[in-house]
């Protein structure tokens, strides 16, 4: 099915720019406000050569799309593998991790409308989408990352340090960081106590260590465990677990396990009403009954 919908794309009719920085704006913006960003392909691009690993980077504070893309994106071998998408952020960083919306400039907006405009005209590999920031930018990603966990299938932070975002939503979402201080050092503590994925913290990390770590890193899109801690707007659904949007709650977690071999789910909630699963034959045996095997544990 995904490969049906990769070809129905087709990537090899769209035309684009390769082998330079182009800049370009959102078209049909619906938010009331321009969002533009700058893409590189490599220079040997062709569609049907792909699908091509894509970072969306977040480039620093003060700093151009097209500046971080011609300044900090510049080792060959990433270039010539890898299409990458700078993405202008709103002038107040505040406003970097709000979801944004009508008039109203919001970082998760503007992502994820480059998300969507850049898969539509590049033959991007789904399960190989990073979100990557720099400086000011890092502590950005970590915190965009976590409102939809199972779009990316890494965060990766360069020459900055982790901000105050938690780490409950990452158990499938590993995270690269090349630099960092004490707060990607404690985040990284945290995946490893909680046997979520791994990150790394690699203070003399640079890009040829991003690119083999990208090269090495695939999203896990039917994970066995799903962990989520909602909140408003986002998330309240991660992989193939979804809850209902309903007011802010401390403490409000689900965890979900599936064993394929006995067919079994196990979910474990706290001020969850309900829960809504999407299951596959990747993650259960569609031929057994569907009644068996599910138990939900929580207040």
């Amino acid at each position: 099915l995904a490969a049906s919908l990769w070809h129905a794309k087709e990537y090899d009719r769209k035309k684009v720019t390769k082998g330079k920085v182009d800049t370009r704006t959102v078209e049909n913006p619906p938010f009331g406000y321009d969002i533009e960003y700058c893409v590189w392909a490599p220079s040997k691009y062709r569609a049907k050569s792909g699908p091509y690993p894509l970072v969306l980077c977040l480039p620093d504070a003060g700093q151009r799309p097209f500046d971080h893309l011609t300044e900090d994106w510049v080792s060959g071998d990433l270039r010539a593998a890898v299409v990458l998408a700078a993405i202008s952020m709103p002038e107040d960083v505040s406003a970097w991790t709000e979801v944004g919306g009508s008039g109203s400039p919001g970082g998760y907006a503007n992502l994820m409308m480059t998300f969507k405009e850049v898969t539509e005209r590049y033959a991007v590999d789904f399960d190989k989408i990073f979100i990557a920031g720099k400086g000011a930018g890092v502590a950005a990603a970590l915190e965009l990352a976590q409102f939809a966990p199972d779009r990316f299938a890494g965060v990766i932070g360069f020459a900055g340090d982790a901000g105050d975002t938690g780490h409950e939503n990452f158990r499938n979402l590993p995270v690269y960081f090349a630099g960092g201080g004490q707060k990607a050092s404690a985040f990284s503590d945290a995946m490893a106590e909680a046997g979520f994925a791994e990150a790394v913290v690699n203070p003399g990390g640079n890009e040829d260590d991003i690119f083999a770590w990208i090269s090495a890193t695939a999203r896990d899109s039917n994970p066995a465990e799903v962990s989520l801690t909602p909140r408003l707007p986002s998330p309240n659904k991660a992989y193939w677990l979804e809850v209902p949007k309903t007011e802010e709650i401390e403490g409000r977690t689900i965890h979900a396990k599936i064993d394929r071999a006995t067919n079994e789910i196990t979910i474990v909630a706290k001020h969850v009403s309900s829960v809504t699963l999407y299951l596959n034959d990747e993650l259960i045996d569609m031929d057994l009954p569907t009644n068996r095997g599910i138990t939900i544990c929580g207040k």
